[in-house]
């Protein structure tokens, strides 16, 4: 069975903290939200979350949604493909599922926006 596990953004200390430890220092109540959506205005929080693909690279690294990850010569952020009910990733010519990825994670959408340009 695959891990479940999630990670958080937190955009004013530019850190990701892991959902235990979030739990650890704001309890059960602590509130998130999927990437895209709003926190509900009482939450106090307002970090986007990004769940773990259950699938590691060459090095070893976790993969989450939004990792940059790179294979060859292509590179994309790591996301949910409805379509194809997998996780993977989008270049300029194509979609590509993570299933047998043998490339690495080089950064995430938060930190290093700029290896998507």
């Amino acid at each position: 069975m695959r891990q479940l596990k999630f990670r958080a953004w937190d955009g004013s200390l530019m850190l990701f903290f892991s959902l235990d430890s979030l739990r650890d220092n704001f309890g059960d109540d602590c509130c998130m939200t999927p990437k895209g959506e709003d926190a509900p205005p009482h939450s106090g929080l307002n970090w986007p979350v990004m769940q773990f693909t259950g699938l590691q690279d060459s090095k070893g690294v976790d993969i989450y949604e939004g990792d940059i990850v790179e294979e060859g010569k292509q590179n994309g952020a790591v996301e949910w493909l409805e379509r194809r009910a997998a996780f993977g990733y989008l270049t300029d010519t194509s979609t590509i599922q993570l299933y047998g990825f043998c490339g690495e994670v080089i950064g995430n959408i938060y930190e290093n926006p700029e290896l998507l340009e």
